[in-house]
């Protein structure tokens, strides 16, 4: 093999890893305890990343949802779809604990989208807290009309009450 074949071939397989690297959804673990009348229930995400994780506990209305769609063997396999993405749920019950994983997967349009809003170079990881926290263009609309300009996804969070809803 030529030696510019060779360089041509690593530099592809370069650019392809790292292409891939970037594509990579975000993806974690939750588990949680079920209340004996539902509204006590409680559940975690844990989301791995680099440099660790990150932990966060799910509203009300997440976990709801969630207990939901269980089906009858305990199992549940659920895609939790907002304007910034989708996050597939997977788990299992057993008893009053529920434990499973998750993927993340980024809504491209969605950045494009805020960007009218001011809101440039959104990360995957602000795409997944706008997902989990249910911020989207009518959400920023109606911060903004209250007064809230130039803020960040963080802070939009905060101000939604930041449980993840």
């Amino acid at each position: 093999m030529k030696m510019g074949t060779r360089a041509g071939l690593a530099l592809l397989a370069t650019v392809w890893m790292a292409s891939s690297a970037m594509a990579q959804n975000i993806e974690g673990t939750w588990q949680g305890r079920i209340g004996d009348d539902g509204d006590r229930s409680q559940i975690q995400m844990r989301v791995d990343s680099r440099g660790g994780y990150n932990s966060m506990s799910l509203s009300s209305s997440i976990v709801a949802l969630l207990l939901d769609n269980f089906d009858r063997d305990g199992e549940l396999a659920y895609r939790l779809e907002r304007d910034a993405g989708s996050i597939q749920f997977v788990g299992s019950m057993r008893q009053d604990r529920v434990l499973g994983g998750f993927t993340f997967t980024a809504n491209p349009e969605f950045a494009r989208r805020m960007a009218d809003f001011g809101f440039r170079g959104l990360s995957e990881q602000d795409q997944f807290a706008a997902t989990v926290h249910d911020i989207g263009p009518e959400r920023v609309r109606e911060l903004q009309s209250l007064g809230f300009r130039g803020i960040g996804i963080g802070i939009s969070t905060a101000l939604s009450g930041g449980e993840a809803r």
